[in-house]
């Protein structure tokens, strides 16, 4: 162990960004792991009659995970269910082919010939352990997602691992420490998954760069995901480092619904990680596929996930909360190109709870809003979410004076190339008195409200905002 903090005070010494680094938590808590439980473990399995072999191979595969697992699910709100069954391979391929790589860069000082035979066989232990490990990952529940764990959890994990080795006729208040310690980090691990709804409805708009993703949670538990943000083309797949550890994070397994605006990459892409590894019961479309898109739509397609194709006219009910369809309408047949283009086609959605209301537009532009107008669609709504991201072709004059919303959320990437949002969209926002949020400066934005007040959190800066809502006329009072 006194080896072990050497290698870590000189390495931090050069390095001292590394201690927040995943790779570099995970190897030194596993050593650590190795090193402090496995004499204790073995012990104990020896004293059930396991084999000596036996017995250290699966103590050290124990010490070894006990350690790493509140790393990673505060990293990757991953629990694997397989790993000490698979590390009774994996750890001694590792342990030989750690040692032989140390020859290997050994011997080549005095022969290549040499170091090129060692690390000739390095390669072989290398694709055997890879293989190892690729088995075990395919078997069915082989790695859960779970919550990451608060600072009390994973303190009273440490405490109890600490206590380990001293459990073999140790004193009763040792016991009881340790047992107190599984209980509070069992408890406060499960709570998230037990405790009762707030009876609030939730709209967060998550911070996805240049792209929507967009998740509504009903005061009485069901989930909507319109949106998944950006993937692809050697982008970020926002889907599965951003959207899907945020669910995994309140915790959710499943999503009622998921539903996409239109099909271009930045709302899309995201949604094959969502749909891959999440159970949906229903996904809602506008029924159009583009170029590019192939990938998000066989993965709805192996979802199981029931298919809804939407048009203006439309109600539908999430828990208590209702969703009007307000577009696409039907008169464009889905064979034929938009004439007007996808964003024109996005599936726009009135969200209305108690008093309040949120209107959800995609990616719909001066045409789009055009349309709704004439159609005399009930825009009015507490609530916007600004179209296209803040183009100055999107958010008329004529449309945010019907809307009349008091807030207006802007889904925007930071310095983007398109120079979202314009200016000349947000002179317009500002003339109508809607109180901006923008996730490229504040981060994801949450709104929540039981009907008679309404918070706003800008996520960056932790600031909350508080208005009273009026009932009547679904409009916001004075801020507090």
């Amino acid at each position: 162990m006194n080896a072990l903090a050497l290698a870590v005070v000189a390495l931090l010494a050069w390095r001292p960004a590394d201690l927040g680094d995943p790779g570099f938590q995970l190897s030194f808590a596993a050593t650590a792991g190795i090193i402090y439980l496995t004499p204790a473990l073995t012990a104990w399995l020896q004293s059930r009659s396991w084999p000596t072999w036996l017995a250290t191979s699966a103590a050290v595969s124990l010490g070894a995970q006990a350690a790493v697992t509140p790393v990673m699910l505060a990293h990757f709100n991953q629990l694997s269910l397989i790993g000490v069954a698979a590390n009774l391979v994996v750890v001694p391929l590792a342990g030989v082919a750690t040692t032989l790589g140390m020859l290997a860069l050994l011997g080549a000082q005095a022969s290549a010939m040499a170091a090129e035979m060692l690390f000739g066989t390095l390669w072989l232990l290398l694709l055997g352990l890879r293989a190892a490990v690729w088995v075990a990952a395919s078997l069915p529940a082989a790695m859960v997602h779970l919550p990451a764990p608060d600072w009390i959890t994973m303190a009273a994990w440490a405490t109890l691992l600490a206590l380990v080795p001293h459990l073999g006729g140790a004193r009763r208040w040792t016991r009881w420490t340790a047992t107190l310690c599984l209980a509070l980090a069992t408890g406060l691990s499960a709570w998230p998954w037990v405790r009762p709804g707030d009876g609030q409805l939730r709209v967060t708009f998550l911070d996805v760069g240049q792209g929507d993703a967009i998740l509504v949670e009903a005061p009485e538990g069901p989930r909507l995901l319109l949106d998944g943000g950006p993937a692809g083309n050697r982008r970020l797949d926002v889907g599965e480092r951003v959207v899907a550890p945020y669910l995994w994070n309140l915790p959710a397994q499943r999503l009622d619904v998921v539903a996409l605006s239109h099909p271009d990459s930045d709302h899309s892409g995201g949604l094959r990680a969502v749909l891959t590894r999440f159970q949906v019961r229903e996904f809602w479309e506008n029924g159009r596929w583009i170029a590019g898109t192939e990938d998000t739509l066989r993965a709805v397609e192996r979802s199981g996930a029931c298919r809804r194709t939407l048009v203006a006219g439309q109600r539908l009910w999430l828990g208590s909360v209702m969703l009007t369809v307000l577009g696409p309408d039907a008169t464009t047949p889905l064979d034929e190109p938009p004439p007007w283009g996808q964003n024109e086609e996005s599936l726009v959605l009135r969200l209305d709870w108690r008093g309040f209301s949120v209107l959800l537009t995609g990616d719909l532009g001066a045409p789009g809003e055009s349309r709704l107008l004439a159609a005399h669609a009930p825009l009015r709504s507490t609530v916007l979410k600004v179209g296209h991201h803040g183009s100055r072709y999107s958010s008329t004059d004529a449309f945010l004076e019907t809307a009349r919303a008091g807030i207006a959320v802007i889904s925007v990437g930071a310095r983007n190339a398109f120079g979202h949002p314009t200016p000349e969209a947000l002179g317009r926002l500002e003339a109508a008195g809607a109180r901006i949020y923008r996730t490229d400066r504040d981060g994801a934005i949450i709104l929540e409200t039981d009907g008679m007040t309404l918070t706003a959190t800008r996520w960056a800066s932790g600031t909350v905002d508080r208005f009273d809502l009026d009932p009547e006329t679904a409009t916001l009072g004075a801020i507090h």
